[in-house]
């Protein structure tokens, strides 16, 4: 899985226990914004430092980070209904107490 996809999912996971489940889509948009800036920087670091001046990288990376969070701010709508819909349809609100969060486990977390 990407670096992005699993900060995301982490964060997403783990505001959602402490929040119970509350406040969605400021949950949906602050797990992005954390692994849009990981991406980023991770990104951008390794490709372009040497290369370009640092006050490049930096508005590369802000730049980066800032689209990110404007898309999922623009998709939101759909995110929440899309959302909403899947715990009607399967009857569920799935909360990650037991998910080994651990990317280098071959193993899942026994319960």
């Amino acid at each position: 899985m990407p670096t992005r996809q699993f900060v995301n999912a982490y964060g997403l996971a783990k505001f959602k226990l402490k929040t119970s489940a509350r406040y969605l889509a400021l949950l949906l948009i602050l797990s992005t914004a954390i692994a849009a800036l990981v991406d980023s920087v991770l990104f951008i670091g390794t490709g372009f430092i040497g290369e370009v001046p640092w006050h490049v990288i930096v508005t590369m990376m802000v730049c980066q980070t800032s689209l990110k969070i404007i898309y999922e701010f623009l998709l939101l709508p759909v995110s929440t209904r899309v959302i909403a819909w899947l715990k009607r349809k399967e009857q569920c609100n799935y909360f990650d107490t037991t998910t080994n969060f651990n990317p280098f486990s071959t193993r899942a977390k026994q319960q």
